[in-house]
């Protein structure tokens, strides 16, 4: 019997949000989270009060939205969380109020769509979300939030070969991985190498944001 709750207890403690306990979960938390209106759930009928439709946002909910963690949407997280405090000083956004603009299609722009609600279908007179290939650069990721009732505009860029630095002599290790992963080839092993390695680079990221994602301007 008492193993039995032992075994109970465990279960328990591997829980959040119904979900298995990611690794590094209490690492993800640090990062903050995201309060943004949403507007919608009021519009929609989900609540009877503007003000009830504010929804916060961690890393843990930008993970089941992508279905995984990883440089790239770390990045977007952090890049969303600096472009509101640099757009919106009251903290006064809601979803629909900002477009995103980005160098090259990634998981740093999926999770800004995320947040910010910016679809390519959506916009009057625009495009919420797209790609501008005039902003390429392989070293980085480069992004422009602009708040639409204003129109300012600010810049990020996540430079990611910098974030990659972290691996050292295991970057090429990194890449043989990854591509084993993608084609359904890596064994359990492999697939628990590679998982480090992300969390590694996940880790550095979170530490060094500052130096890894800056304002251009």
């Amino acid at each position: 019997m008492k193993s039995i709750i032992i075994l109970l207890i465990m279960m328990l403690s591997l829980s959040v949000y119904g979900e298995k306990t990611p690794i590094q979960r209490d690492l993800y938390l640090k990062a903050g989270e995201i309060s943004i209106t949403s507007p919608e759930y009021f519009h929609y009928g989900m609540v009877d009060d503007l003000k009830k439709g504010v929804t916060k946002i961690t890393l843990l909910d930008v993970m089941k939205y992508e279905g995984h963690l990883c440089p790239g949407s770390v990045s977007g997280f952090l890049i969303a969380q600096k472009g509101i405090k640099a757009l919106f000083p009251k903290g006064d956004v809601a979803r629909g109020m900002v477009s995103v603009t980005g160098s090259t299609p990634s998981g740093t722009l999926d999770t800004l769509a995320m947040i910010f609600g910016a679809r390519e279908h959506f916009g009057e007179k625009q495009k919420d979300f797209k790609i501008d290939e005039k902003l390429f650069n392989p070293q980085n990721i480069t992004v422009v939030l602009t708040r639409k009732d204003t129109k300012q505009s600010v810049t990020f860029v996540f430079h990611k070969m910098k974030a990659f630095k972290v691996l050292k002599k295991s970057a090429k290790l990194f890449k043989k991985l990854r591509g084993k992963v993608k084609k359904g080839v890596a064994t359990d092993q492999e697939i628990k190498q590679l998982g480090k390695m992300i969390r590694q680079l996940i880790k550095n990221i979170l530490d060094h944001h500052n130096q890894l994602i800056t304002q251009s301007k």
